[in-house]
């Protein structure tokens, strides 16, 4: 079970950590967009730019906007939100599967009458001395 639930935490929090992105950039690039068309300016008074995450900011607006850096830094990022999604399905399934196999062998008899043993035997057939695979099931 903690296994399921890694599996499942993990794909979970990589598909919020990249959502979270995707939404950070498509902003940036929508305000990136809106300076080169002289509708907004790279300025601390300027409300909606102020509002861009402060890396996207340092790495894309200060040495000149670059729109098209921001634009492929948000299609990587939707790109690992389908992914993620993908990902958190699997595990589901496989977590679903398991517990079917499990509901499925919780009936089978496991008790101490059952047993798998080796010891030496004889064949009159080949008269011969070997050993003997012994399973003894109910």
């Amino acid at each position: 079970m903690p296994i399921v639930y890694a599996a499942l935490g993990a794909t979970g929090g990589i598909f919020v950590n990249n959502l979270t992105w995707y939404n950070r950039t498509k902003y940036a690039y929508k305000i990136a967009i809106a300076i080169q068309n002289n509708q907004d300016s790279v300025s601390a008074s300027s409300g909606t730019y102020m509002k861009v995450d402060e890396q996207l900011r340092r790495v894309f607006f200060e040495n000149g906007v670059e729109a098209e850096g921001i634009r492929t830094n948000r299609d990587y990022y939707r790109k690992n939100v389908d992914y993620a999604a993908i990902y958190f399905i699997i595990a589901w399934a496989l977590n679903v599967v398991d517990a079917t196999v499990d509901a499925h062998l919780s009936s089978f008899d496991i008790s101490p009458d059952l047993s798998f043993k080796i010891q030496p035997g004889y064949s009159e057939m080949a008269r011969t001395a070997g050993l003997s695979f012994v399973v003894r099931v109910k």
